[in-house]
């Protein structure tokens, strides 16, 4: 028979192991996001100016509009990385002063947690755009580059 500790352990364990791939599987949609925007970026440069140079002829607003999206999906890329740095740095200090505060009888996850959720806010809803933005580009992107070519 099992102790109410073993069972809660074991709940932690199974826990931990879902958070685990929970922010693997975050971690590599922002690596294939970032990828997309920066060989989105590349890509239509190298079929835009293909295009230009054999006389095409292309509305430069959608070109303009195609990279800036593509810039800015990179601008947010960035920008949610280093704000995954501060909170992770700011969590660190929490745990830090829980650690070293002699008043602090027992670990506190659940206010950790509070405070974790509350911060990586912002971060999901940059990830969330730039998923969003970039989804929709690609898809723009190609519809451009076909009409564009059809339009010959």
């Amino acid at each position: 028979m099992e102790t109410v500790q073993e069972t809660k352990d074991k709940f932690y364990n199974y826990y931990k192991t879902i958070e685990e791939t929970i922010n693997y599987s975050k971690d590599l949609l922002e690596q294939r996001l970032f990828t997309l925007s920066t060989g989105g970026l590349a890509f239509s440069f190298t079929v835009f100016s293909y295009l230009i140079s054999r006389e095409f002829s292309l509305n430069r607003i959608c070109i303009g509009i195609i990279w800036g999206i593509y810039v800015i999906c990179i601008i947010i890329n960035t920008i949610s990385h280093k704000k995954s740095i501060s909170i992770n740095s700011g969590m660190k200090n929490e745990v830090s002063k829980q650690i070293s505060d002699p008043g602090v009888k027992k670990f506190n996850s659940s206010k950790l947690t509070k405070i974790a959720h509350k911060k990586s806010k912002t971060l999901e809803l940059f990830n969330e755009i730039e998923f969003y933005l970039i989804l929709s580009n690609v898809i723009f992107t190609i519809i451009f580059i076909f009409l564009s070519i059809v339009k010959l």
